[in-house]
C-alpha cells in the first residue's frame, strides 16, 4: 500500500472511531463498532474491505452484527460542507470499483456480503472536528445511483457519484444526518 494511502486511512479511521461513530451510536442506540483496521488477522480485514467494502461491524443490541462502510473526508464547515455520499464509479485503470462491487453484491443473487449501512463523515481537518455525518442503507445508495439521481465528479484518475443527502431525502430515500452535537434530519 502506498504510504499516502496508509496515512489517509490512519487519520480517517481515527476520526471515524473517536468522533463519527459516537454520533451514530447516539442516534441508533447501537453497540460498539468492531473495527477491521488494525486487527490481528490482517488478511481477513483486508479482504473484507477490498471485496465487500466492510470497514467495521456494528455489534447490535439484539446480539447481531451489521456490516458498516465508513468514509471520512475533509471539507469546509457547515453550511458549505459537501454533505454527500461519494461512491467511486470508474477508474482509469479499469479496476473494479465500489459501485460495481456493491451493485453486484446486492443484485447478483450470489449471497455476497456488503455493508448494510454506509456512513460518510466530514471533518474540518485531518485532526477534526467532525462537523457532519450522513448514514443510509447501502441498498438505498446504490438504488439512488441506479436511478441516475447522483451528480458526477471527475478527478484525475476516477469518476465518483456524489449523492447529496438533501437530494436523497427529496427523492424519498432515508438518510440520517448529524451535525456536531446537534442531531437533525433533513
Amino acid at each position: 500500500m502506498r504510504s499516502d494511502v496508509a496515512m489517509d486511512m490512519g487519520w480517517s479511521s481515527k476520526l471515524f472511531i473517536e468522533s463519527a461513530w459516537p454520533m451514530v451510536q447516539l442516534k441508533f442506540n447501537s453497540g460498539p463498532l468492531l473495527q477491521m483496521e488494525g486487527r490481528p488477522d490482517v488478511e481477513l480485514a483486508t479482504q473484507l474491505d477490498m471485496r465487500s467494502g466492510i470497514d467495521g461491524w456494528e455489534l447490535t443490541s439484539d446480539g447481531g452484527m451489521r456490516g458498516v462502510s465508513a468514509r471520512v473526508q475533509t471539507s469546509p464547515p457547515f453550511p458549505d460542507c459537501w454533505d454527500s455520499f461519494t461512491v467511486r464509479m470508474s477508474r482509469n485503470n479499469g479496476a473494479l470499483t465500489e459501485f460495481s462491487k456493491r451493485r453486484n453484491a446486492i443484485h447478483g443473487g450470489k449471497g455476497l456480503i456488503y455493508p448494510h449501512i454506509t456512513v460518510q463523515a466530514y471533518a474540518e481537518s485531518k485532526l477534526g472536528p467532525v462537523h457532519s455525518v450522513g448514514i443510509c442503507k447501502t441498498e438505498d445508495l446504490i438504488q439512488f445511483i441506479d436511478n441516475g439521481l447522483h451528480k458526477k465528479r471527475l478527478v484525475s484518475n476516477a469518476e465518483f457519484a456524489a449523492c447529496f443527502w438533501r437530494d436523497m431525502k427529496a427523492n424519498g430515500f432515508n438518510v440520517w444526518i448529524a451535525r456536531n452535537d446537534e442531531h437533525v434530519t433533513l
